[in-house]
């Protein structure tokens, strides 16, 4: 039985050397397929990257432009105030709330992309 486990031992031996030797003679090979593997891999973070930052602005231009909303129906709550309206008045209080609470979410997503993009560059 040893006899037999340590053939099957110089086998495996042998089968280790050869396959170290076919690393270490392919070494400059295998160094190359490595370094263009990493290659497209950075590529592909770079793209990653440049995408995630785009999505901080568009964000934030969606911020803006619920602001600016949110400032009009203010000046139409002002109005409907002063033309005695107090009804017309309420249904745009209501519909500020509404703006003012999706702008919150917009803001928050702004923040979290800010800092999806910080840790990236990292």
């Amino acid at each position: 039985m040893t006899v037999w486990s340590k053939l099957l031992s110089a086998l495996r031996g042998g089968a280790n050397e050869v396959g170290e030797a076919i690393v270490d003679s392919q070494a400059l090979r295998i160094l190359d397929q490595e370094i263009r593997d990493a290659d497209v891999e950075l590529r592909k973070s770079r793209e990653a990257l440049a995408s995630i930052m785009a999505r901080p602005r568009l964000a934030q231009e969606r911020v803006e432009k619920g602001a600016a909303q949110v400032a009009e129906y203010e000046q139409y709550a002002i109005k409907a105030l002063e033309a005695g309206n107090e009804e017309l008045a309420r249904e745009v209080a209501e519909k500020i709330a509404t703006l003012e609470n999706q702008l919150e979410g917009e803001r928050a997503q702004v923040a979290e992309f800010a800092a999806s993009v910080a840790q990236l560059r990292k």
